[in-house]
């Protein structure tokens, strides 16, 4: 993945329009390194001392090539987070993030919908518990692969 000329791979907000140029911030890869090192180390001190998101700080790090880092991002088809559900959804990606601050039995609904079936949803206090089961789609284009079903239940 490397090969994508950069030594700090992102994932990126959305597949079109501004959204493709910007770090989502969930999922990143890292050749390890003194100059990744530095980048990460002014990463924690701006966040200790601005208000600001991660990936908004990340985004003007890369831009500004800090510490002689190369910033690309890992393709959106690989790696998509919650716009993914609400787009054409014309392919399936490797790994899908629902963090859009839908509450828990939301997200649930949503991934159930996906192919992803959790059942015995119960609410413990204010807090959501599922358990996974994995369930075969007659439409493949709606289904999560079973292996990622089985890794985020783990």
């Amino acid at each position: 993945m490397l090969g994508l000329n950069g030594n700090l791979l992102f994932d990126q907000e959305g597949d079109n329009s501004l959204l493709i140029e910007m770090i989502a911030g969930g999922y990143f890869f890292v050749k390890a390194g003194p100059k990744s090192e530095c980048f990460f180390k002014e990463l924690s001190r701006q966040l200790e001392n601005y208000y600001a998101t991660d990936n908004n700080i990340m985004g003007a790090l890369c831009v500004t090539k800090y510490c002689g880092n190369k910033c690309a991002f890992i393709p959106y088809s690989l790696i998509s987070n919650w716009r993914w559900y609400w787009s054409e959804r014309t392919y399936i990606p490797a790994l899908l993030q629902f963090d859009n601050g839908l509450s828990s039995s939301r997200k649930f609904d949503n991934m159930k919908k996906l192919g992803a079936e959790f059942v015995n949803i119960t609410k413990i206090k204010n807090h959501y518990q599922a358990k996974c089961l994995i369930r075969k789609t007659i439409t493949p284009e709606e289904a999560i692969p079973e292996w990622l079903v089985l890794f985020s239940c783990v």
